[in-house]
């Protein structure tokens, strides 16, 4: 075991509207990844917060995780967030070789009108940031039959 701890700070906000089930999916990713790229005896941080709107944007809720693993390249980031990429990423040293799960989890996100970012430096671990509309300018989530 790695004898990971969790920092939690939650600050709960309104309810969103979202299928309980998709965003599960996402969840279990961002925090599989961030398990999966934290050193022994390191932290993972998880934040919940509410951010208010203005006048052309919706108040959102946005969750950080962020992790103390190796981090990755800027390039990296961009080539994570690639939908339907499964291969190597030849320009990359090394070769990047991701599966599929962020791209669905970006996937799953735009359905319910919300999206992410990574913020990743190498040797500076990792921050992955959901950000979803509260239902005051959300719509129901979008036809969810194509997620694989």
């Amino acid at each position: 075991p790695k004898e990971i701890t969790f920092d939690l700070n939650l600050t709960p906000g309104d309810p969103i509207l979202a299928d309980e089930v998709l965003l599960a999916r996402v969840f279990h990713n961002i925090l599989s990844n961030a398990l999966e790229a934290a050193p022994a005896h390191s932290r993972i941080g998880i934040e919940l917060s509410a951010l208010p709107g203005s006048a052309s944007s919706a108040p959102i809720a946005r969750v950080r995780v962020q992790d103390q693993g190796p981090g990755v390249s800027p390039a990296r980031c961009r080539a994570l967030r690639l939908r339907g990429w499964l291969g190597i990423h030849a320009d990359l040293e090394p070769p990047l070789l991701p599966g599929l799960g962020l791209a669905i989890c970006q996937h799953i996100l735009e359905l319910h009108d919300g999206a992410f970012e990574i913020a990743s430096l190498p040797g500076e671990g990792t921050t992955v940031e959901v950000r979803l509309p509260y239902p005051e300018r959300q719509g129901p989530p979008r036809n969810t039959q194509s997620i694989p």
